[in-house]
């Protein structure tokens, strides 16, 4: 069944939010009428207290139109400089996949790029009798997020970003 065949025509989150927006209107105007009343009783003799209170509540239900996937690529080598290089090469792939598959550019974004020491510990030695750590290579974490608007395709969004060579998925 078509999702939009259950929900009335021109019914949906704009006039939710309209009917809400009204709300909180109405509400500032009987506050701003109060305290005028008020000001106009308090007489000469004693100062105006002024004060604003409001108190609201709203609760919107819609169903869901868009989905955030993240998806990205880490990638080890031994020196920083080569992991950002490798890790940029990869990461380019996936994303170029799920362009294809017509997501916009403008709805994938960089959610967290992140470069990584990788350390290995150092046996003791009888002139070092303390355990040490050495850095044998460097990870990096580049991933995407990208905002889906025909949920019907997030499998294929997901399918293409892993075949391309996307080894992290977060959901």
């Amino acid at each position: 069944m078509n999702q939009t065949s259950r929900n009335p025509p021109h019914v949906g989150r704009s006039a939710h939010l309209l009917a809400c927006a009204w709300i909180v209107v109405g509400s500032l105007s009987i506050c701003v009428a109060t305290a005028q009343d008020s000001q106009s009783r308090t007489g000469i003799d004693r100062p105006i207290e002024r004060r604003l209170t409001v108190t609201g509540q709203g609760e919107v239900r819609v169903l869901p139109d868009k989905a955030d996937i993240s998806i990205g690529v880490i990638t080890e080598e031994r020196t920083s400089r080569t992991a950002a290089s490798a890790n940029a090469n990869a990461a380019k792939k996936p994303q170029d996949a799920i362009l294809k598959l017509g997501i916009a550019r403008k709805d994938i974004q960089t959610s967290n790029y992140s470069v990584q020491p990788i350390y290995e510990p150092v046996l003791a030695r009888p002139e070092n009798p303390q355990h040490a750590q050495v850095i044998t290579g460097y990870r990096v974490s580049n991933v995407v997020r990208a905002t889906i608007h025909d949920l019907n395709r997030i499998g294929d969004i997901l399918d293409a970003g892993t075949a391309a060579g996307s080894n992290t998925i977060i959901s």
